[in-house]
């Protein structure tokens, strides 16, 4: 991502928040995580003190391969000392696209490229899937420091235009469509006499009532990455 397309969407992301906001950003494709250079970043982070460092991405910083435990091991340990105090450290992972009929195995969980000392490595584990233009589903895959929430759906506010302010805002059940769609499809199968329906006869089913062709799609895809259907 270039600096300038960066600028404007930390300023959209920023422009309904009530008060000064101090944002800091670098882009070079020179970064690794290695011992000096995390060394100089703690340098740094002592004269702009942060809340929160992002690191975008890991593919971005890594210093060899994603697929290599002991590089991604050293990763981690290289970046452990920003995660000092009370500042917390996110590193966005890019996850393979799912794989068809595959169920439980293919799960969100195991979709993350590389080793899977990826994911042992955090001590919390976000997975967000896009479900439209406008929605994302976050889903808890990990957690060292509480139990694991129930996904949920974030919705994206914002008026026309590229330069616009924009603001998440959650999606309860009662209003999340995907949610309600998984609902339909899982009770449409515990009704049906067979518990087994063709895809053309979910869809016949569900799309009179409501919901979007795209929603009950996505719904299924779900519903089998998660071993349901």
């Amino acid at each position: 991502m270039g600096e300038r397309t960066l600028h404007r969407r930390i300023k959209r992301l920023a422009g309904r928040y009530p008060g000064p906001l101090a944002v800091t950003w670098a882009s070079s494709p020179n970064f690794r995580a290695t011992p000096t250079i995390v060394a100089e970043w703690e340098a740094y982070l002592l004269d702009h003190p942060a809340d929160i460092v992002m690191i975008e991405t890991l593919r971005r910083v890594l210093l060899g391969a994603e697929n290599e435990q002991r590089d991604v091991s050293q990763f981690w340990r290289c970046v452990s000392p920003l995660c000092r105090g009370s500042r917390t450290v996110i590193v966005s992972h890019h996850m393979r696209k799912p794989l068809q009929d595959a169920g439980q195995a293919d799960h969100v969980r195991y979709r993350a490229s590389g080793t899977t000392d990826i994911l042992a490595g955090c001590d919390v584990g976000l997975a967000v899937s896009k479900q439209s233009d406008t929605d994302i589903q976050i889903e808890c895959v990990k957690s060292r420091v509480s139990e694991i929430a129930a996904p949920f759906v974030a919705h994206f506010d914002a008026l026309p235009g590229e330069d616009t302010p924009v603001t998440f805002r959650w999606l309860p059940p009662a209003e999340n469509p995907y949610h309600k769609a998984e609902t339909a499809i899982l009770n449409l199968l515990h009704t049906s006499s067979i518990h087994l329906l063709e895809r053309a006869a979910i869809l016949d089913a569900l799309l009179p009532k409501g919901l979007g062709l795209r929603t009950v799609e996505l719904a299924l895809t779900t519903l089998r990455e998660r071993g349901q259907v």
